[in-house]
């Protein structure tokens, strides 16, 4: 448990382990799935107990867009995200409404 608290909760509640926790973790889960007979419930119940400790909705927090829309809607803004330009530059743009102007 120690260990983990190194390690800060990133990106509104995904964990920035190293490499090698996420490749024990997974070990772990497959070992277990093996030893059940391909029993998912048996490795749901299992992992349930491991992570309650460590993940809860409190340590997820929000998602960052759920936010901004909550965040729009509490100062009566409207909010559209153009997607398309993800194609093209890995960005979105993202465009604001106040009283029928427009903002990005």
């Amino acid at each position: 448990m120690e260990g983990i608290n190194q390690y800060p909760i990133h990106s509104n509640g995904l964990l920035n382990p190293p490499k090698a926790l996420a490749n024990i973790v997974e070990s772990v889960i497959g070992a277990i799935f093996i030893d059940s007979n391909s029993s998912l419930e048996i490795v749901w119940k299992t992992f349930k107990k491991l992570a309650d400790p460590l993940i809860s909705l409190d340590t997820l927090g929000k998602h960052p867009v759920s936010e901004l829309y909550e965040l729009c809607q509490k100062n009566k803004m409207n909010v559209n995200f153009d997607k398309d330009t993800w194609t093209k530059s890995m960005t979105v743009k993202v465009f604001f409404w106040v009283n029928g102007q427009s903002f990005h």
